[in-house]
């Protein structure tokens, strides 16, 4: 499944809950790349939304690409929300997760991210966009950088 909404900026709260709805009924999806790259009006909670509805395919979800770059109301519930969605997808050996300028997520939430990934021990390829983010502090980059070395193939942009 693959669907960009890149600078959508009417896409709300409400848009992203009921995606999350469509996405929970389709069966055996083992890949999916939704990009909502500068959909400036998503808040967490439409991410909340569409994160717990992965987790409908958690049996199944192999290949995950997230892009929520220049989504600037997001924070860190959304990450939250979403580290705990990464551990429950047994399946997942690729991820890939744009998160740039997306200043609201703090060093807590990027910490978060980096507990998940280190919890998922099946990754096989992981692409992490954290440029401008909250996170920019020497100590976090590092645990980052520790956390995604587990990962065979691996990319840290920030």
């Amino acid at each position: 499944l693959e669907l960009i909404f890149g600078l959508c900026t009417k896409i709300e709260d409400s848009g992203l809950s009921a995606l999350g709805t469509a996405i929970s009924s389709i069966h055996g999806l083992k890949g999916i790349v939704l990009n909502f790259g500068t959909c400036t009006s998503i808040k967490d909670d439409g991410a909340t939304a569409l994160c717990l509805s992965l987790i409908h395919h958690s049996a199944t979800l192999q290949f995950l690409e997230l892009n929520f770059s220049d989504c600037k109301k997001l924070g860190d519930n959304t990450a939250n929300i979403l580290s705990q969605t990464l551990i429950k997808l047994k399946k997942l050996d690729h991820l890939e997760l744009y998160l740039s300028r997306c200043k609201k997520i703090t060093s807590n939430g990027v910490s978060l991210i980096s507990s998940a990934i280190n919890k998922v021990g099946h990754l096989k390829n992981l692409r992490l966009f954290l440029k401008d983010t909250g996170m920019m502090n020497v100590s976090m980059v590092e645990r980052m950088k520790e956390a995604i070395s587990t990962v065979p193939s691996h990319t840290l942009f920030i």
